[in-house]
């Protein structure tokens, strides 16, 4: 019987060693599990932290976007109001240019029937200023004071002195004084 104790005191010390390394083993295990949690614990902290800075940076991206959107419809509007009136300026040019248009053309016709009444009235008269040294030519469609001037040999001076013009315009049925 003592050798079956002797063999169960030696079983029930490698057991006690194995319990003991079975401890050992659990106490590591628990370290390395606490160490986990620790790394767990700090990863989710910092994952919640960087959520958060990129939510802020997120929110002011969004507030700098929403300015930039609300000058640019203020910029938009300010350019509607502008358009609205050069708009409005045009039109108005465009009425202002028709009336002096319109305005130009009845001081032309009345030029026109002022000579014819002045020319009727010399008729009638039968005053004939110079009618020897002078004679009349009808412009035709495309003459210039300068081609009439080279045909009746003399100057544009001469030609625009002797009737009375300002400018070099001339207009188709106009009658002119040519010197003899």
């Amino acid at each position: 019987m003592r050798s079956a104790l002797d063999r169960l005191k030696y079983e029930l010390i490698n057991h006690d060693k194995e319990i003991q390394a079975l401890d050992q083993k659990c106490e590591n295990l628990q370290e390395l599990i606490d160490n986990f949690k620790g790394l767990v614990t700090e990863n989710h902290e910092q994952h919640q932290e960087l959520v958060k800075t990129n939510s802020n940076a997120h929110e002011l991206r969004l507030d700098e976007m929403e300015n930039t959107v609300k000058k640019m419809l203020q910029d938009l509007k300010s350019f509607q109001t502008a358009l609205n009136h050069s708009t409005e300026t045009v039109l108005h040019v465009e009425q202002k240019m028709n009336q002096l248009t319109h305005a130009t053309e009845m001081q032309s016709a009345n030029m026109e029937n002022m000579q014819a009444a002045l020319t009727t009235l010399l008729d009638a008269l039968q005053i004939q200023p110079a009618a020897k040294e002078m004679k009349l030519y009808e412009v035709k469609e495309g003459d210039s004071l300068g081609k009439i001037a080279q045909i009746h040999k003399t100057s544009v001076k001469a030609l625009k002195e002797l009737n009375g013009l300002t400018q070099d315009r001339i207009k188709k049925g106009q009658r002119l004084k040519l010197p003899q």
